[in-house]
């Protein structure tokens, strides 16, 4: 088979796929189709007066992520640093980094 078939194979199967999808998304154009849309668009911006409102809940309590119970576990190693670094004499000061050449 030559190239000219199978380009001719192509344009017959996406001819008609291509008029179906046109068919299927255009805007209708009769005199009840716009009145149709407007309802609809009506119905979606109104507020059903009798329609019950949605009553906000309760929050939940809080749970802590960290468990309470005395286990040396990450977070007893998280508070240990925190009180090292509060008990450590704030008045020195830190020797500065050099910037690298590059």
């Amino acid at each position: 088979m030559s190239n000219a078939s199978f380009l001719l194979i192509v344009v017959i199967i996406s001819v008609p796929a291509i008029f179906y999808m046109w068919l299927r998304s255009r805007k209708p154009t009769t005199f009840m189709s716009s009145i149709d849309e407007f309802r609809r668009e009506m119905s979606a911006l109104a507020h059903d007066p009798h329609q019950e409102i949605e009553r906000k809940r309760k929050p939940q309590p809080l749970r802590p992520i960290v468990p309470s119970h005395n286990n040396h576990g990450l977070a007893d190693k998280i508070r240990t640093a925190q009180k090292v670094r509060q008990a450590s004499v704030p008045d020195e000061p830190r020797p500065r980094r050099r910037a690298s050449k590059r």
